[in-house]
């Protein structure tokens, strides 16, 4: 999981579309320079208690982003969430 996910980071800090991206997906994934920088973390199991607007998809798994700048951890969208949610990431 984290080498798939150290792979889609990859692809789209460089600009790249990602083969692991189904062509119908909606995911705000941003700009290239969002994802610079970053490296995955260890998964966790998914819940719904931080990521509530994620809860209807069902996730099993999520994958926290390490790297990012400490302004962008507290109440601010990261890559790959729509800029429209802003999920509470106080505890990470």
């Amino acid at each position: 999981m984290i080498e798939t996910t150290e792979l889609l980071m990859r692809d789209l800090s460089a600009g790249e579309p990602s083969k692991i991206i189904w062509d119908d997906s909606v995911a705000d994934l941003r700009e290239p320079t969002d994802w610079a920088g970053l490296s995955a973390g260890e998964p966790e199991h998914f819940t719904g208690g931080y990521w509530i607007e994620n809860s209807p998809l069902d996730p099993q798994w999520m994958i926290n982003l390490e790297g990012l700048p400490m302004a962008r951890r507290v109440e601010m969208p990261t890559p790959g969430t729509p800029s429209t949610e802003t999920p509470i990431m106080g505890s990470v």
